[in-house]
């Protein structure tokens, strides 16, 4: 892999990129007669600077235990694509720039696995996007860079699973489409930057009552809060307390404590997060 351009991390070193890798699996002597990685998997893959990614069709399908994995830009056979939708522990894909066409997205559908999508470029068109609802289980979806549009939200709306939503570099998508994801029922967290959406989007917030952090940066607020002011989304009242201070649990807030959702406007920041009431 590593000939062709490509990134392979093993079971061994999968942890975190930059940190000494753990020792391999298995003897020691077997593995000086046969090769380090006699006894450990492949769990990752990034193939970003592989320029024909189509010649992994074959081998790609026998790395079995394969959890992460990046394709490059340019085209994709459907050979490939067949070979990473019968990945059995495949996670987390990332098409970065794929030319991924719409039936070939509704093929990848058909994992038993993917729970996580990173789409930019080609592979996050609208026409692709409009096919993420055949995926059985999908609750973390980021969007980064491409031609995505409120058409391409629309139909994020019928993904009921997502419970993690990134947006990023989406010029064309507005509160039209920012409406759209009220219909999402379990979406818990969500991170946006360069869009249009406005303020006007914090009367949407309040319909999204599962959404307990979120972080949007729409650019040139029209309106100039008090920097800074939180408001309660269930009252839409002020809270007015020095220096306020958002506190954030990753799995939800403890049962003993009390608890508001509430949304923080600054110039060029909406904030949304629970915050644990004195």
């Amino acid at each position: 892999m590593s000939k062709a351009g490509g990134d392979a991390r093993f079971d061994y070193n999968a942890a975190v990129p930059g940190f000494p890798a753990d020792e391999p699996k298995g003897s020691w002597l077997l593995r000086q007669a046969f090769g380090q990685n006699l006894f450990s998997y492949v769990c990752s893959a990034d193939l970003s600077k592989v320029k024909n990614p189509n010649v992994f069709e074959t081998s790609l399908g026998q790395m079995s235990k394969l959890q992460t994995l990046t394709l490059p830009s340019g085209p994709l056979s459907d050979e490939l694509v067949e070979s990473v939708a019968s990945l059995p522990d495949l996670w987390e894909l990332s098409l970065n720039g794929s030319s991924i066409t719409p039936a070939q997205m509704r093929r990848l559908a058909k994992s038993k696995s993917i729970g996580a999508l990173r789409l930019g470029g080609e592979a996050a068109a609208d026409e692709v996007l409009e096919q993420l609802h055949h995926f059985r289980h999908l609750p973390n979806v980021a969007i980064l860079g491409g031609a995505t549009t409120d058409r391409g939200l629309q139909a994020l709306k019928q993904v009921d699973s997502i419970y993690f939503l990134e947006i990023h570099a989406m010029p064309s998508v507005t509160n039209a489409g920012f409406h759209d994801l009220i219909a999402l029922p379990n979406l818990r967290t969500l991170e946006i930057t360069g869009t249009q959406i406005t303020e006007a989007c914090v009367k949407d917030l309040t319909k999204m009552p599962q959404l307990v952090l979120a972080t949007i940066s729409p650019g040139n607020l029209k309106l100039q809060y008090n920097n800074p002011q939180m408001i309660r989304l269930d009252t839409l009242e002020p809270i007015d307390i020095p220096n306020p201070q958002l506190s954030r649990w990753d799995c939800g807030p403890p049962d003993d404590v009390q608890c508001v959702r509430c949304v923080r406007v600054e110039k060029n920041l909406i904030q949304i997060d629970v915050w644990d009431v004195p």
